[in-house]
């Protein structure tokens, strides 16, 4: 049907995960490496991707939890509006809204953050369901750049997000 594109993707990466659980981390390392080739010569898009992706979870005291993440991606090539990177929002920068100077082609986001487990996760059944409950009080930065062209001088914008609140820690 009109107004649709695929973009087809060959990607290829490694990884390493030691984090101590895969939800609710306490310690470990979480890294990826990738590069991918998406669409194809003639295409409305015909790009290479280079991502990098870093994080670390270290308990230092007993519920007292620090958190850093760094990720970097670089997108070279021919890229249509509807695939452009968007920061903002709960997995990127933080308390920032929707808004088109927020789109880009290539980022980094850089994440740093504290956790208080004040209530630790416990065990629960209701009904016969079995689940989990707890709560984390959190305070953290997102620092994030972005630009959407090899001229980065042109189109470069460096972006900050600052927040505390509360993590409720259930499935």
């Amino acid at each position: 049907p009109d107004g649709w594109e695929v973009t087809p993707r060959l990607s290829v990466g490694a990884g390493a995960d030691t984090r101590n659980r895969k939800v609710d981390p306490r310690r470990g390392l979480l890294a990826e490496i990738r590069f991918s080739q998406a669409g194809y010569p003639g295409g409305v898009q015909n790009y290479r991707e280079y991502l990098a992706d870093f994080r670390i979870w270290h308990e230092w005291i007993p519920r007292h939890i620090v958190h850093g993440g760094a990720m970097g991606r670089y997108r070279p090539g021919s890229i249509a509006p509807y695939d452009y990177l968007f920061v903002g929002g709960t997995n990127t920068l933080r308390t920032y809204v929707p808004d088109e100077k927020l789109f880009a082609l290539h980022e980094i986001i850089c994440t740093a953050e504290y956790r208080y487990e004040a209530i630790p996760r416990m065990p629960l059944t209701l009904w016969r369901l079995n689940f989990y409950l707890g709560l984390e009080l959190v305070c953290g930065t997102d620092q994030v750049w972005i630009w959407r062209d090899e001229r980065a001088a042109e189109r470069f914008r460096r972006l900050a997000g600052y927040y505390a609140g509360f993590h409720v820690l259930a499935p």
